[in-house]
């Protein structure tokens, strides 16, 4: 699941910089911004584990 989720936000990310023709410092932002996407989602999914983990 974390793969198709990557998958799907690196497609995003690299769809737009191609359409849109971004530069390297909009492209930078993109990338930075799907890092804090994904540390959100493992951060939400480790909790997860962890609270299954302890009942």
């Amino acid at each position: 699941m974390r793969n198709f989720i990557f998958i799907c936000l690196l497609c995003f990310v690299t769809q737009n910089a191609f359409s849109e023709h971004l530069d390297l410092d909009q492209l930078l932002r993109d990338v930075k911004k799907t890092q804090g996407i994904e540390a959100r989602i493992n951060k939400t999914r480790e909790a997860q584990f962890l609270a299954e983990k302890n009942q």
